[in-house]
């Protein structure tokens, strides 16, 4: 009696079963050992970590990108709004030769963009006339947390030859204990800086009480300007030099928010020099 032969064809017929724990030669195997599915769960694991921690620098990085491009859009308009108000004053603005906050005659309320930075004083406020506003420590405050602040001089003095430093800030809403305290404003210290270093000291009373991180600071009398990265009592250190010779006792401009004891609202600074015609 012959044997019928036995074809390791794949579909030809019935197939002998290969070895346990191996494939024959020719023969194919479903499926994958433990040690396969443990090293894949391996690789998934490490790569989904890998994954895991990049996002949020990228969510960091989108929030910063999104917060220049609305600074300098702020700066921008608030530099145009600025130019358009001072030409119509009918006064000269900004009649000193170091960087001011607008006078008296005009203020910060008209020259802020988006909105005007007080409507009217907490006497009478009837909170359902004015929906875009709320009432806080320090007056009546628009509800939109950006707005810009504005420093200005006399480029050549006795000229319309001005220079413009527009800041562009979003504000905290309230401090820890809930209660707003109102806007952003500009303090104006006293501070010492060398030559080409990026250390700086301020000088005089409570001066170090408005320091904050990110908050740029001015140099009253160039308009150059450096970003606080650390800050230790009354010293602290910048993003770059600021003096290009030695500064002592020199007037600075930095941004502070009353909500916010660690971080300034700054955005964005503009220092634009501009003629602005008075009729």
């Amino acid at each position: 009696m012959m044997k019928s032969a036995i074809h390791n064809t794949y579909g030809t017929g019935p197939q002998p079963l290969p070895p346990r724990g191996r494939a024959g030669r020719g023969q194919f195997r479903t499926g994958f050992t433990l040690m396969e599915v443990l090293i894949a769960i391996g690789i998934l694991a490490v790569g989904g970590a890998m994954a895991a921690a990049l996002f949020p620098a990228a969510i960091k990085e989108s929030q910063n990108a999104n917060s220049s491009v609305i600074g300098r859009l702020i700066c921008e308009n608030g530099l145009s709004n600025s130019k358009i108000v001072l030409e119509h004053s009918g006064t000269p603005p900004f009649v000193t030769a170091e960087l001011r906050k607008p006078t008296t005659a005009i203020g910060m309320r008209d020259l802020a963009y988006p909105v005007p930075r007080q409507e009217k004083p907490n006497t009478g406020f009837d909170p359902a006339d004015y929906p875009d506003w709320s009432e806080t420590a320090a007056g009546v405050v628009p509800k939109s947390p950006f707005g810009n602040l504005v420093l200005g001089k006399q480029a050549i003095v006795g000229e319309n030859d001005y220079q413009l430093a527009i800041i562009a800030y979003k504000r905290t809403a309230a401090d820890k204990s809930g209660v707003d305290n109102g806007l952003p404003e500009l303090y104006s210290v006293t501070f010492n800086s060398d030559a080409g270093s990026v250390e700086f000291e301020v000088t005089g009373a409570n001066n170090k009480d408005f320091l904050r991180l990110g908050s740029p600071l001015i140099h009253a009398e160039t308009g150059r300007f450096a970003t606080i990265m650390s800050i230790n009592d009354t010293k602290g250190t910048l993003d770059k030099p600021i003096a290009i010779s030695d500064i002592t006792g020199k007037n600075g401009w930095v941004v502070y928010d009353p909500n916010d004891t660690v971080k300034s609202p700054t955005q964005r600074v503009l220092i634009s020099r501009t003629p602005i015609s008075v009729p």
